[in-house]
């Protein structure tokens, strides 16, 4: 089943590769959207695809290895967008 999800991470997540790995393995699960550091130092995620994938990569955020720390992780389904075709990073001012 198609569906979206909207993830914040806590942790040791930025500064420490986290967005490099996330797409790399959201990219192999077919899956769109961005990932984006945030302000207080964690990391928003906007996946969509299949729901089965959507979940794979979710334990794969969980289970990512040193220096990542994954502390916690907020998940909310949303509305997919229709215009989002790949997964991507957004770079901004944290950089």
């Amino acid at each position: 089943m198609f569906k979206a999800s909207s993830l914040r991470i806590y942790g040791r997540v930025q500064r420490v590769g986290f967005r490099g790995h996330v797409l790399e393995h959201a990219r192999k699960l077919k899956l769109a959207g961005q990932i984006k550091n945030e302000l207080d130092d964690s990391v928003s995620i906007f996946v969509q695809g299949e729901e089965e994938n959507i979940n794979k990569l979710i334990e794969i955020i969980r289970n990512a290895q040193q220096p990542i720390k994954v502390e916690s992780i907020v998940v909310e389904e949303t509305t997919p967008k229709e215009e989002v075709k790949y997964f991507t990073i957004a770079y901004g001012d944290l950089e």
